[in-house]
C-alpha cells in the first residue's frame, strides 16, 4: 500500500512538473505580436561606406565604428535591445550619446565580461535617423561583437530572449536541484561509508555540471545582472569538471584509490592555481589558460574510460552492477562534452554545451530512473528490516513485547544515571491445567486473555513483556526520581483496573476455572544501580501473592 502510494504522488509531481514545463514549451496564441519588430543584423555599414553585418564586426586595431540609417518605410520601434559580447561600447543617435556601456573588469573577472543584454531607449528616433555604434573590443584573440539585434519593444526582447533559452535553463536548473538533493542525501541520510561517498560525488558532479551549463545561457544573465560573474562560475565550474567527474567514475567502479584520480586532482589544482595566477598578475585570462582545462578533461575521460574496463575484468560486489547504470548515463553525457569541446576549436557559436544539454537531459533522466529504482528497492528492504525487526521484538501469541525487547529495555536501564521506575511481575495462574484439560488451545486462548487484561491495566502508562508462557513484566518509568509517588499512584490505578477486569471476564465467561493473575511489584532507582535485585524482589513478592491467592481459594 504504502508503494502504491509513493508511485501515485510521484505520478502527480511529475505531471505538476510537466504542466510547469509547458507554460515555458507551449506557443500562447495572444492574437497579437510576441515577437520584437525588426531584427537589425544586416544593413550596417561602416564610415567608407562598406557594409557589414553586427555579429561580424570588422574591428581594426581593436576599434570599430558602424552606422545604420533607417528606411523611411521602416517601423523601428522604441527600443535597440542586442547582446553584447567582450566590448565597451557608446551608441549615438543622430549624433547625439544616448547610451553607454564601458564595465569594471574585476581582476577575477579576467579582460572581459563574456556577455550582457542591453535595452536602449529610441524614443527621439524618426524615419531616416541614424544609429551609430562606437566601441572597441577588450580583447583581441576572442571574439567580440553583437548578436541577436532587435530594433522593437525592449519588453517582449527580453520575453523572447527569455522563451528562446527557458528549456536550457530548465534542464541545467533541474539538474541542479537533483544534484543539490542528491547531495544532502548522502550527507544526511546514507549510514554506509561507500553508499555516502557515491552519493555526494553523484550531487556534486550534477551540480558542476549544471553550473557550467546554465552559465551559458542567457537566462543567468537576464537574472543575476553580473556578467562578469557569470563568466567566472562558467570557467571555475568547467575548471572543476574533470576532478568531479573522475571522481564520480572512481566511487562507481569501486577504484578510489587509484592514482588516475590523484593524477587529475593535481592538474585540476594546477589549472585553477593558473588561472588565478594569470588573473592577480594580469598576464592571462581565462580563455587563453582553457586548453589546459581541456586537456584535463580529456585526461579525465581517458581515465574513466580505463577504470570503467578495469572494473568490467574483476567480479562486482553486490549491489555494483547497478552502477553501471549511471556510468552509461555518464558516458553519453561524455560524449556529448566531447562533441561541444570540438566545436569549441571550429566554431564562434556563443553557446558551448548546445549538445552536452541533450546529453545532461539524457543524464537526469536515466539518474533519475535509477535513483528512483533504488528508492523503491530501499524501502522495500527496509519494510522487510522492520517487520523482521518487529518480529524478533514481538511476542506472536499476544503481540506484546517479548523477552528480548525487555533484555534490550534492561540494558537502556541500567545506563541511566537518574530516574525511578516500578517494577511488576505478573503469572497467570492454572494454565497447565486449562492445557491439560481443554487443550493447548484452550491454553492460548488463556495467555491471550490474561495478556489483554495485564496491558489494559498497565500498559498505558508503561511498557509489558511476556517473558516466559505465563509470565509478564511491566515497567513505569520516569526520568525525574521526585515523581515515585505518581508512579506509585499509577501502579495503584492499574491494580484496580486489572481487579475490575478480571472479575468482570470471569463472570463473562463463567468458565470452570476463572482466569487469576498473581503480581508483586518493586521499585528501582537508576542510581543506586541494583536493578537485578528490584526485579527478584518483585519476582518473590508476585509468588508471596500467588500463594496468598492458592490459600484463599482453599478456604474458600
Amino acid at each position: 500500500m504504502k508503494r502504491f502510494f509513493f508511485i501515485f504522488l510521484l505520478c502527480f509531481g511529475i505531471l505538476l512538473l510537466v504542466a510547469l514545463v509547458s507554460a515555458f514549451v507551449v506557443k500562447f496564441d495572444t492574437g497579437g505580436s510576441t515577437q520584437p519588430a525588426e531584427q537589425v543584423n544586416e544593413g550596417w555599414h561602416t564610415s567608407d561606406g562598406q557594409a557589414v553585418k553586427l555579429d561580424d564586426l570588422p574591428i581594426k586595431d581593436g576599434a570599430f565604428d558602424v552606422f545604420y540609417r533607417f528606411p523611411d518605410s521602416q517601423d523601428f520601434g522604441e527600443d535597440f535591445s542586442l547582446i553584447s559580447t567582450d566590448v565597451r561600447f557608446t551608441v549615438l543617435l543622430d549624433g547625439r550619446e544616448v547610451y553607454t556601456y564601458n564595465p569594471e573588469i574585476l581582476a577575477f573577472y579576467g579582460t572581459t565580461y563574456g556577455n550582457d543584454i542591453h535595452l536602449i531607449s529610441l524614443a527621439d528616433a524618426t524615419y531616416g535617423s541614424v544609429l551609430e555604434i562606437r566601441g572597441e573590443a577588450l580583447d583581441t584573440s576572442m571574439w567580440a561583437g553583437f548578436r541577436q539585434a532587435y530594433l522593437g519593444s525592449g519588453n517582449l526582447y527580453i520575453r523572447h530572449l527569455i522563451r528562446d533559452e527557458m528549456w536550457k535553463f530548465l534542464i541545467s536548473f533541474l539538474t541542479f536541484a537533483a544534484g543539490l538533493l542528491i547531495t544532502l542525501l548522502g550527507l544526511f541520510f546514507s549510514r554506509e561509508k561507500e553508499l555516502r561517498l557515491e552519493t555526494i560525488a553523484l550531487g556534486i558532479f550534477a551540480i558542476t555540471i549544471s553550473l557550467w551549463t546554465v552559465t551559458g545561457t542567457y537566462m543567468i544573465q537576464i537574472i543575476a545582472g553580473n556578467p562578469g560573474l557569470v563568466r567566472l562560475v562558467n570557467y571555475l565550474s568547467l575548471m572543476i569538471l574533470p576532478a568531479s567527474g573522475i571522481t564520480l567514475v572512481a566511487c562507481l567502479t569501486g577504484r578510489t584509490k587509484s592514482w588516475f584520480v590523484f593524477i587529475i586532482y593535481i592538474i585540476g589544482a594546477l589549472d585553477i592555481i593558473m588561472h588565478f595566477g594569470g588573473m592577480v598578475t594580469h598576464t592571462k585570462d581565462y580563455h587563453t589558460l582553457v586548453p589546459v582545462t581541456h586537456v584535463a578533461l580529456v585526461l579525465a575521460v581517458l581515465f574513466a574510460i580505463i577504470m570503467f574496463l578495469q572494473s568490467l575484468r574483476r567480479k562486482p560486489k553486490q549491489g555494483e552492477e547497478k552502477n553501471y547504470t549511471v556510468l552509461i548515463a555518464f558516458g553519453i553525457l561524455v560524449f556529448t562534452g566531447l562533441i561541444d569541446l570540438g566545436l569549441f576549436y571550429f566554431t564562434d557559436s556563443a553557446d558551448m554545451a548546445r549538445f552536452s544539454r541533450f546529453g545532461l537531459l539524457l543524464f537526469v533522466g536515466i539518474l533519475a530512473a535509477h535513483e528512483l529504482h533504488q528508492f523503491i528497492e530501499i524501502s522495500e528492504k527496509s519494510h522487510e528490516i522492520e517487520v523482521m525487526d518487529r518480529l524478533a521484538h514481538m511476542d506472536a501469541l499476544t503481540g506484546l513485547k517479548n523477552r528480548t525487547s525487555l533484555n534490550e529495555y534492561e540494558f537502556t536501564l541500567k545506563h541511566e544515571s537518574e530516574g525511578v521506575a516500578i517494577f511488576v511481575v505478573f503469572d497467570i495462574n492454572y494454565l497447565k491445567k486449562v492445557n491439560d484439560t481443554w487443550g493447548h488451545s484452550a491454553g492460548d486462548a488463556f495467555i491471550r486473555n490474561g495478556a489483554a487484561i495485564i496491558e489494559q491495566g498497565f500498559g498505558e502508562k508503561g511498557w509489558i513483556f511476556r517473558t516466559g508462557g505465563d509470565e509478564f513484566f511491566a515497567v513505569i518509568f520516569s526520568p525525574e526520581e521526585r515523581r515515585e509517588q505518581e508512579l506509585l499512584a499509577f501502579y495503584a490505578e492499574g491494580e484496580k483496573k486489572m481487579s475490575k477486569l478480571l472479575k468482570e471476564h470471569n463472570e463473562k465467561e463463567e468458565s470452570p476455572i476463572p482466569l487469576q493473575i498473581a503480581y508483586g511489584m518493586s521499585v528501582y532507582h537508576c542510581r543506586q544501580r541494583n536493578l537485578e535485585e528490584q526485579e527478584q524482589l518483585a519476582d518473590s513478592r508476585m509468588y508471596e501473592h500467588k500463594m496468598w491467592l492458592k490459600q484463599a481459594e482453599a478456604e474458600a
